[in-house]
């Protein structure tokens, strides 16, 4: 995944549209996060929100500002830590852009 900074006014956008499948914190250290689904596998995790503006189960567009970034969880500064995972494995966010 990427660590990418920002501070507590720095908004988290949808990579892509999907559904929200997870949005909570657990004790993952992800602190609070959100996971959306976009079919055929492909899943993106966004960690360590400050505020969370989505609900699981909701629909998501592109683009669209789902969560507050923040320093939930296991972290040492306010940032997102950014996932894309394919059937649960995570790969090189990288490789999308």
């Amino acid at each position: 995944g990427l660590d990418i900074e920002g501070d507590y006014s720095s908004p988290i956008y949808a990579a892509a549209s999907g559904t929200v499948s997870y949005a909570s914190a657990d004790r993952s250290g992800y602190g609070q996060h959100i996971v959306i689904s976009h079919g055929n596998g492909v899943t993106t995790l966004y960690a360590h929100a400050s505020k969370v503006f989505v609900r699981a189960g909701q629909s998501i567009r592109q683009g669209q500002t789902i969560a507050m970034q923040g320093c939930t969880g296991r972290c040492t500064g306010v940032h997102v830590h950014y996932e894309i995972r394919r059937s649960g494995v995570p790969v090189n966010p990288l490789a999308y852009y």
